[in-house]
């Protein structure tokens, strides 16, 4: 799906500038048809590299935009799970689709081996903060748009409200 999204991104991106040129210097000229099979075929071959390399800077900043999230819920117990990306060392907020009782126990999975893999910052019962930090003393910024999954498992809200009704 981010795949998609990026090369439409692209090549949308792509057509409106050069329709915006192609209105401002008028439909007559011959050089601009130039520019325009020039520029789409360099969309073109972006397009393959950004369909063909896994992990493109692109795709990867489509995708941190995309949330994804599944649950998996007993009386009991609430799972939930997505994926983020981010860069650099700031801290980084998933807010909770549905809401735990307390704090839920949080996750992180670095499933491409990156270094500088995020920690949990601060965890309450409707968000999870992530943080990085480099002990490199070179003070080299990790790269951005790192892939990774949490995972956040805990008592459900509606299971505590509704055993405790004076709540």
């Amino acid at each position: 799906m981010a795949t998609f999204l990026a090369i439409f991104s692209v090549l949308s991106g792509t057509a409106s500038i050069l329709g915006l040129i192609h209105i401002l210097k008028g439909e007559a000229q011959i050089e601009f048809k130039k520019i325009t099979i020039g520029a789409f075929i360099i969309t073109g071959i972006l397009s393959l590299y950004i369909l063909f390399i896994p992990g493109t800077y692109f795709e990867n900043s489509v995708n941190s935009k995309i949330q994804r999230y599944s649950k998996e819920a007993t009386n009991s117990i609430l799972i939930q799970q997505g994926d983020f990306s981010f860069g650099g060392m700031k801290s980084y907020a998933v807010k909770f689709p549905e809401p735990f009782n307390k704090a839920p126990k949080v996750e992180i999975i670095n499933e491409n081996g990156y270094n500088y893999a995020p920690y949990v910052e601060k965890t309450t019962q409707f968000q999870v903060v992530f943080k990085r930090s480099s002990d490199d003393p070179s003070w080299i910024i990790p790269q951005s748009f790192q892939n990774y999954i949490w995972i956040a498992k805990g008592e459900p809200l509606s299971q505590y409200s509704a055993a405790n009704p004076n709540n």
